[in-house]
């Protein structure tokens, strides 16, 4: 599923909601589906306000989490590209 070279951003159809410093809320108006993010998947998507590719996001997360980018890093991310890919809400570039 994820091809070198694409390229991944966040879906602006979505409404955004910022609830505090460690909390997001995304609406989809078309099917009605309220996400709540944490602080984490939060500061993600602010990553998305571009389009990036997997390295990218995986090398941007474990700098902000001073952490060793590595197959953790790499799959937690695959992981949830995969769910929000499906849910419509980052969309592949």
């Amino acid at each position: 599923m994820f091809e070198a070279g694409t390229l991944y951003q966040k879906n602006f159809e979505m409404d955004f909601t910022q609830l505090d410093e460690e909390s997001l809320v995304v609406y989809d108006s078309e099917s009605g589906d309220t996400i709540l993010f944490d602080k984490q998947e939060s500061v993600f998507f602010s990553l998305l306000n571009e389009p990036r590719n997997l390295d990218t996001l995986v090398a941007k997360m474990s700098e902000l989490h001073d952490v060793q980018p590595g197959d953790d890093v790499k799959s937690d991310i695959e992981e949830f590209l995969t769910q929000m890919i499906e849910r419509n809400v980052i969309l592949k570039v």
